[in-house]
Parts: C-alpha cells; sequence; structure tokens
C-alpha cells in the first residue's frame, strides 16, 4: 500500500467521537493524535515497502 493511499485512509477514517468529546469538546487532543497516527502509518508503510524491495532485489 502506498503512502499516499495509507495518508487518504488515515484522514477519512470514522470513528465515534463521543468520547472525546467527553474529554474535551474541542477535540484539540484527538487531532494531535491524528495526525501522529498518519505520520506513523506512513513510516511504517514506506519501511515496508523498502523491505520488500530490498527483497525482491535479493531473488
Amino acid at each position: 500500500m502506498s503512502a499516499t493511499k495509507v495518508l487518504a485512509l488515515s484522514c477519512t477514517w470514522k470513528y465515534d467521537h463521543s468520547v472525546d468529546d467527553r474529554l474535551d469538546p474541542n477535540g484539540f487532543p484527538s487531532q494531535i493524535a491524528h495526525a501522529l497516527l498518519a505520520v506513523f502509518a506512513i513510516l511504517v508503510a514506506e519501511h515496508a515497502a523498502g523491505l520488500l524491495g530490498s527483497a525482491t532485489g535479493l531473488l
């Protein structure tokens, strides 16, 4: 999965915000968490693509 696709999926992912809204009506901590999750997902996807590329290069 490309990093762009991972970013698109993480930005459009929906879940129940009711718990976050009770903790913080502005939702600021959850926005930071989503941004960090998106960055982490991109890094994992790029690392996996690099490993796959090096593994296929060895064959």
